[in-house]
């Protein structure tokens, strides 16, 4: 058994230099595709933004006033679309029945040489104190639908004072229900094919948190794969070790971790395959939880394998804290698992002044990185100063 190993060993140690060779001049083309290309200079815009036609105009013209090139739109907000859709409900918010908001910002944005990004929210489907009134919001038409923590009730029969004391933003799809993957492929897909966008931009393609993922349906699919039922073996957790040995606990605990793992990754990756058989040149893009780690572990996002596999062409950070030594400790952990050139940095302009923002653009640019979003329009429309500083440090 040694002497297989030491020759498998030394085969691998054989091809070492060429493998070296091969990731050195993987990095060269990437650096190189990235310096070829204007950096990315962006912000999200919030869809209380996209309402009314000057409203649009005035995103377009800050764009374009303070060098920004990239527009990241909330068109698919709480379940309800910003666009004319055949399968999402309209916001009740847009002014003007014939007023197309995605459509506007499109044909202003790609006149001053712009590009625009739809930002949907994946399975957030609903955050505000009163529930939707509308029969055609798919809270109302699919409550089934919608994500449940272990030991409660569906997200749709919560309120919002339950979402609040448990540290959760609302109503979530529950990304293990098949009919749930489904729909949003087709949302995504009429996006894709029928408006001319640069890029799509998921957010909120996360859990809630760890103590989710017992929709029915989902558990319904996890017992047909594996034959277990995750409630029982959670209830019974410890009067099943005693039985059958902790080994097989740690076991179910990793399929169900990887099943849940699965659901959000399996929607990305088929999400990439839409827009390959498109034949569209767009970005897939995803805002992500800052920490690597707790991302994947505690929401199931495991974003570094989805852009280190290609899957997304960039991830883009929430590094929202306004502490400068927790701001650089989520950017090294960053970095030690993707390289700067797959990462849009997403920096906040709501919680911290625009000297601190600075301080968060140069730390980033000397680590490589080159591409930033800020969060949000909304900051930089009404302070000058703001954005000008920040227009500033980017250059």
């Amino acid at each position: 058994m040694v002497y297989i190993l030491l020759g498998h060993l030394k085969g691998s140690l054989k091809r070492l230099p060429f493998l070296l060779l091969t990731l050195f001049f993987s990095h060269l083309s990437t650096l190189a595709q990235n310096t070829e290309r204007e950096p990315i200079k962006a912000f999200w815009v919030i869809r209380d933004r996209l309402t009314t036609k000057k409203s649009v105009e005035e995103i377009v013209e800050t764009a374009k006033n303070h060098g920004f090139n990239h527009l990241f739109a909330q068109v698919r907000g709480r379940g309800d679309a910003y666009y004319n859709s055949e399968i999402v409900m309209r916001s009740p918010l847009i002014q003007g029945r014939k007023f197309n908001p995605l459509k506007e910002l499109l044909t202003l944005a790609h006149k001053e040489n712009i590009k625009v990004h739809a930002w949907v929210n994946v399975y957030l489907l609903w955050s505000s104190e009163k529930k939707p009134k509308s029969k055609n919001h798919l809270l109302n038409q699919h409550p089934e639908w919608t994500a449940r923590a272990y030991g409660d009730v569906v997200d749709a029969k919560k309120t919002h004072r339950q979402f609040k004391l448990q540290g959760t933003e609302g109503v979530y799809l529950s990304p293990g229900h098949p009919e749930v993957s489904k729909y949003l492929l087709a949302v995504f897909r009429e996006l894709i094919e029928e408006y001319d966008i640069d890029g799509l931009h998921l957010d909120y393609v996360r859990y809630p948190g760890p103590e989710y993922g017992f929709n029915q349906a989902a558990m319904n699919s996890f017992r047909e794969e594996t034959g277990v039922d995750p409630e029982i073996f959670i209830e019974n957790g410890e009067e099943i070790s005693n039985i059958v040995g902790k080994e097989s606990v740690e076991a179910f605990q990793r399929q169900w971790k990887n099943f849940k793992l699965r659901s959000i990754s399996n929607l990305v990756i088929s999400t990439r395959n839409l827009i390959k058989a498109s034949g569209k040149k767009l970005l897939l893009t995803a805002a992500v939880k800052p920490n690597p780690v707790s991302a994947r572990e505690q929401n199931y996002q495991n974003w570094v394998r989805w852009v280190m596999g290609g899957t997304l062409d960039y991830a883009v950070p929430m590094n929202y804290n306004a502490d400068i030594r927790e701001f650089t400790q989520n950017l090294e952990s960053i970095l030690t698992l993707v390289p700067p050139g797959k990462l849009i940095m997403g920096i906040g302009a709501f919680n911290q002044n625009h000297f601190d923002v600075e301080s968060k653009i140069y730390k980033s640019k000397s680590e490589g990185i080159r591409d930033f979003i800020f969060f949000s329009y909304n900051e930089l429309h009404n302070e000058e100063k703001y954005v000008k500083a920040i227009r500033r440090a980017l250059e």
